[in-house]
C-alpha cells in the first residue's frame, strides 16, 4: 500500500496545537504556583484563621439551637458534619472528649482554640480545625484550568483564523480575476498547500497574461503585416496589369515586346511575396516545440546545410567563408532549419552587395549556438515587408531560441541563437 504523507498544512496545525498546549500548560503552572503561594500566605494569617473558626462556631451554635440538642444527643451532630467535610470538631466536657469527627480520637485538641457551645442542658467546649485553605485551593485550581482552556482555545482559534484569512484573501482575489482583471497579482502566503495553491494560481495568471500579450502582439503584427503586404502586392500587381494592357494593344508579337520580361519580373515578385506570406502563416500556426525535435550534433544539424548555403552564395557571385563547426548537441527540426537558410539566402540575394564578402560565423557560448551572417547592404536596395525576417524569428521561437537583426553603417547582421544541451 502507498505510504500516506501528512500534508504540511496538517503538520503546521499539529505543531501549532502542541505549541498552544505547551504555552497554556506553562501559564497554568505559573498560575498554580502564584495562587498557591498567595493562598498559603493569606490562610496563614491569624486573623483569617480566627474569622473562619468564629464563622464555623456561629453556624454550629445555630444548628444546635435549631435542633434543641442536649449533651447526650451529640450523635445528632452527624447531620451537620457531612456538609462541613473540611471541618474537624471535638466536643469536650470537663476535659473529657464527648464527640469528634475524626476516624480516630483527636489527641491535639488541647492546643486548638476553644469555643463554648450552649446546649439545651448545659455548655460544652468545642475545638475546631477548619481546613478552608483546601477550599480556596480548589477554587483557584478551577479558575486556573479555565484560564488554561481559554488560552489554548484562543491560540488555536488565532492559528486557524490565520489560515482562514489566507483562504478568504485567495477567494477575493480569484473573484477579481474572474471579473477579467488579469493584471491583479495573487498574494502568496506561507509554505504549505495553501501557499502552493496561491502560487499555482499566480503562475496560471502570469501564463494567461503572457498568452494574451503574445496573442495581442501577434494580432497587431499580423494586421501591420497584412497592411504592408497588401500595399506591396498592390504595387507590382498594378504594374503587371498595366504591362498586360500595353501588350494587349501592342501590334508586335509578345515575344518581341520588352514588356513581356517586365511582366515576368513582376509575376515572380508577387509569387515571392505570396510564398513568404504562406510561410509566415505556416510557422505562426505551428504547434511544434523544442521538446518535439530530435537531439543531434552541431555537425549533423548544420554541416550539410551550411555547405549548400555557401555554394549557392558562390553561384550568385558572393565571396563567402565556410565556418568551422563547434562541438555540442542541439535539438532542431531539419525542415524549419532549411527554411531558415532559404530565408537568409533570399534576403542576401535581394539586398546584399555582391561586391562585398558575406561573413558566416558559427560558435558555441553560454549554452547557446550562435549562427551569425553579416553582409554589406546595396545602397540602392529598397526596404521590403520584413516578412522573411519575421519568419526567421518565429522559427527560432519554435526552437526555444531567439533571432536578432540589425543594420549599422551599411552592414546588415542577422543572428540566430539555438539553445544547446
Amino acid at each position: 500500500m502507498p505510504e500516506k504523507r501528512i500534508s504540511r498544512l496538517s503538520q503546521k496545525l499539529v505543531v501549532g496545537a502542541l505549541a498552544a498546549f505547551g504555552a497554556s500548560a506553562l501559564l497554568f503552572a505559573l498560575l498554580q504556583w502564584g495562587t498557591r503561594t498567595a493562598l498559603q500566605a493569606y490562610c496563614a494569617r491569624p486573623e483569617v484563621v480566627t474569622a473562619h473558626e468564629q464563622q464555623t462556631v456561629q453556624e454550629l451554635q445555630e444548628y444546635v439551637a435549631a435542633n434543641h440538642l442536649r449533651l447526650d444527643d451529640l450523635a445528632e451532630m452527624n447531620g451537620w458534619t457531612p456538609t462541613r467535610e473540611l471541618v474537624e470538631i471535638t466536643f469536650v466536657l470537663e476535659e473529657q472528649p464527648l464527640y469528634h469527627t475524626c476516624s480516630e480520637e483527636h489527641d491535639g485538641w488541647s492546643t486548638m482554640n476553644a469555643y463554648p457551645i450552649q446546649f439545651a442542658d448545659g455548655t460544652a467546649t468545642v475545638y475546631i480545625t477548619d481546613l478552608f485553605e483546601h477550599r480556596y485551593t480548589d477554587y483557584a485550581t478551577a479558575a486556573d484550568l479555565l484560564v488554561f482552556f481559554v488560552c489554548f482555545v484562543a491560540i488555536m482559534v488565532a492559528l486557524i483564523q490565520r489560515k482562514v484569512r489566507v483562504i478568504k484573501t485567495l477567494e477575493s482575489e480569484l473573484r477579481i480575476l474572474e471579473g477579467g482583471d488579469l493584471d491583479y497579482a495573487i498574494t502568496v502566503q506561507g509554505q504549505d498547500e495553501l501557499g502552493e495553491l496561491a502560487q499555482g494560481v499566480e503562475d496560471m495568471r502570469r501564463a494567461m497574461v503572457s498568452r494574451e500579450t503574445e496573442k495581442r502582439q501577434m494580432e497587431e503584427a499580423t494586421n501591420r503585416l497584412m497592411t504592408s503586404v497588401s500595399h506591396d502586392l498592390r504595387t507590382p500587381l498594378t504594374a503587371l496589369l498595366g504591362y498586360l494592357e500595353i501588350l494587349e494593344g501592342d501590334p508586335r508579337p509578345a515575344s518581341e515586346s520588352p514588356y513581356l520580361g517586365k511582366c515576368r519580373q513582376r509575376a515572380l515578385q508577387i509569387r515571392g511575396m505570396l510564398n513568404d506570406l504562406f510561410e509566415y502563416f505556416f510557422v505562426s500556426t505551428s504547434d511544434k516545440t523544442q521538446a518535439d525535435f530530435p537531439p543531434c550534433t552541431v555537425e549533423q544539424a548544420f554541416g550539410k546545410l551550411l555547405a549548400e548555403f555557401a555554394d549557392l552564395l558562390r553561384q550568385d557571385d558572393f565571396a563567402v567563408n565556410t565556418p568551422p563547426l563547434p562541438s555540442g548537441t542541439v535539438r532542431v527540426n531539419t525542415g524549419l532549419l532549411q527554411r531558415l537558410f532559404d530565408n537568409l539566402l533570399s534576403n542576401l540575394r535581394r539586398y546584399a552587395d555582391r561586391t562585398q564578402p558575406v561573413k558566416i560565423t558559427l560558435l558555441a557560448r553560454d549554452k547557446e549556438l550562435a549562427l551569425i551572417v553579416s553582409n554589406t547592404a546595396r545602397p540602392d536596395a529598397k526596404p521590403g515587408t520584413g516578412l522573411g525576417l519575421q519568419n526567421c524569428a518565429q522559427m527560432l521561437r519554435l526552437h526555444g531560441g531567439r533571432f536578432e537583426h540589425s543594420l549599422s553603417d551599411g552592414v546588415f547582421t542577422a543572428a540566430a541563437y539555438f539553445p544547446m544541451e
